[in-house]
């Protein structure tokens, strides 16, 4: 009889067949957007121990917070309107420089 995950009292995790007192409601649902990221890293962590599932999936999602290439992007914006285009040529030839022989 395959096994369901459920939690352990001391945080770990372990594979128990349902019934003798383990019952669904003591399972582990996954849950992509739990709060913790321990939680992911749990799960991710199963692989390869005896008896467990291969997670598969999404572990984390973050569906509230900014993509970091769209920060960015607007990063790049702002200080451009702040500051203009600038100028990788003046920027490479400003300051101290040595020539190698």
């Amino acid at each position: 009889m395959m096994g369901t995950v459920r939690r352990k009292p001391d945080g770990d995790i372990e594979v128990v067949p349902l019934g003798n007192g383990v019952t669904e409601s003591d399972l582990i649902i996954h849950d992509a957007h739990h709060p913790r990221p321990s939680y992911a890293f749990l799960l991710s962590h199963m692989e390869g121990r005896p008896g467990f599932p291969t997670p598969i999936g999404v572990f984390r999602a973050w569906d509230d917070l900014p993509r970091y290439e769209d920060v960015m992007n607007q990063q790049i914006k702002d200080v451009i309107a702040k500051r203009g285009p600038g100028d990788l040529n003046k920027i490479l030839h400003a300051g101290d420089t040595w020539e190698v022989r």
